[in-house]
């Protein structure tokens, strides 16, 4: 069986998605970081990294590790993000959470000023502190069975999160495809005329993020994500060749 690595420990959200989608096809290996993560890809190990909150939006530190490494994504999926107050709120006096459950709370933490706020680095933390402290925490819906809560105190009802599993190999059809388009020369109307080639091929892009190249400041690469209506390989591979004309362009997948 093949083994795939994401950001552990047991519980995350990224623990949640590998047992929701791939519990069957992979065993698990939990990583502390993304970029772990990452840099434990080869021929029998690939990775599931999330890359965009609804929230939060895109997770720069996945989006300049795709730009970096010769990897693709093989699929995406979609989990809801749902976080859960434990605690009795008439005696705690200081709420655990997790840095980005941090971000996406903000409204239920601002509106109980008298709770200390601590800062974890997981969600599993934040649980283990609440039991062992005896105060609150903010943790994951789904790490909770049978203790007294407050439901749904994220910021946004419909938040979510969405990975890519990622590998070594790369897919040769499907409904969406990811690209990085670099500039040979940064000149005036550059990004128009980037646009304008996918106009012409009427294909839908769903985002563009422009990320620092790291080299020169002022340089910047640009992450962008398509959807098809009816994938034509042949098609596909014409609109590249035409941007590679001009720019730089790494296949980050199609999938």
């Amino acid at each position: 069986m093949k083994k795939l690595a994401y950001l552990g420990p047991t519980h995350t959200f990224s623990d949640l998605c590998y047992k929701t989608h791939y519990k069957d096809a992979y065993s698990p290996i939990h990583c502390n970081t993304i970029e772990e993560a990452f840099d434990s890809i080869d021929s029998f190990t690939d990775a599931l990294i999330p890359i965009e909150n609804s929230t939060d939006g895109f997770v720069q530190k996945t989006l300049d590790l795709l730009i970096q490494k010769d990897l693709f994504i093989l699929e995406e999926q979609t989990i809801p993000i749902k976080f859960a107050f434990l605690g009795d709120l008439k005696y705690a006096e200081r709420i655990y959470v997790q840095f980005k459950s941090f971000g996406q709370c903000k409204k239920f933490i601002k509106d109980h000023p008298n709770l200390e706020v601590v800062l974890t680095s997981s969600n599993q933390k934040s649980y283990d502190l609440y039991k062992n402290k005896s105060d609150s925490s903010i943790i994951p819906l789904h790490l909770i069975s049978n203790e007294k809560h407050i439901s749904n105190i994220e910021d946004y009802e419909n938040n979510q999160t969405r990975f890519i599993l990622i590998s070594k190999k790369l897919n040769n059809v499907g409904k969406s495809a990811s690209l990085v388009i670099s500039p040979k020369i940064d000149r005036p109307g550059l990004l128009y005329d980037i646009l304008g080639i996918f106009k012409k091929y009427d294909i839908n892009l769903t985002s563009i993020i422009s990320r620092p190249t790291k080299k020169v400041l002022g340089t910047y690469h640009f992450f962008i994500e398509t959807k098809f209506i009816n994938f034509n390989p042949k098609k596909f591979s014409m609109l590249l060749d035409i941007i590679r004309e001009s720019f730089n362009v790494k296949l980050l997948g199609i999938y």
